[in-house]
């Protein structure tokens, strides 16, 4: 296993502990520069204990929809933002905005980050705190050859985000420990289900299934499909 590859993600600073891999996407796959994840083989899952919604989560749709979803993703994860540019309107024009899915954005630490990648996060759940956190996403997934501080005030400015507010949010540091509570319960999760699993980023919790690594539209269609059938 390649300790050093960019799409893995560990505790933080915590040794001996399950952390996730990655292999490289084919590179007609590769929409930015850097490495891609890719997961597990369409349709496969794992089945875990499934998480609850946190008053800090970032939530979209309806509190009543049948299925509620999980993704943990990073700013640096190239796959995270090949999802993100190309996939995650149909899901969001086909089940979240139905009222079908709850979709909830948490963080996934990756093992060789730079602290730009978690910086990003914060930077996304200040914008959270505006209601501008998909408008940050996608403003962001949009530009990730650059993260540092500078860039991702001008992303926060560009969706409107009120600056003093954001100033205040950021150099307050009030969100780490929500995302070192996503990234330590997405491992406690898979591990408790597959102590030798080597996961994938983006992650994906489909109700009380998991699966990783860059997934389709239309992959992950089959399993949210399937889950609002059961």
């Amino acid at each position: 296993m390649n300790r050093n590859d960019p799409c893995r993600s560990s505790r933080n600073r915590k040794p001996g502990r399950l952390l996730l891999a990655a292999v490289l996407v084919p590179m007609m796959l590769i929409a930015t520069s850097g490495t891609s994840c890719e997961g597990i083989l369409p349709g496969t899952t794992l089945i875990v204990t499934a998480p609850t919604i946190d008053n800090d989560d970032v939530v979209l749709g309806d509190a009543n929809a049948a299925l509620i979803i999980f993704q943990y993703t990073n700013f640096e994860c190239s796959a995270c933002g090949l999802f993100a540019r190309d996939e995650f309107a149909q899901i969001k024009t086909q089940y979240i905005d139905t009222g079908k899915v709850r979709w909830v954005f948490r963080y996934a630490r990756l093992a060789s980050q730079t602290d730009q990648a978690e910086k990003a996060f914060e930077a996304a759940l200040c914008a959270a705190d505006q209601n501008l956190f998909l408008e940050f996403h996608d403003e962001t997934f949009a530009n990730t050859n650059d993260l540092s501080d500078a860039a991702l005030r001008t992303y926060a400015d560009n969706v409107g985000v009120n600056l003093n507010e954001y100033d205040e949010c950021i150099d307050g540091d009030t969100k780490l420990a929500k995302m070192n509570a996503d990234a330590d319960g997405l491992l406690d999760i898979a591990e408790a289900a597959d102590p030798d699993i080597s996961l994938q980023s983006p992650v994906y919790i489909i109700g009380d299934e998991l699966t990783y690594g860059f997934k389709t539209a239309d992959t992950l269609s089959e399993i949210i499909d399937r889950k609002l059938e059961e």
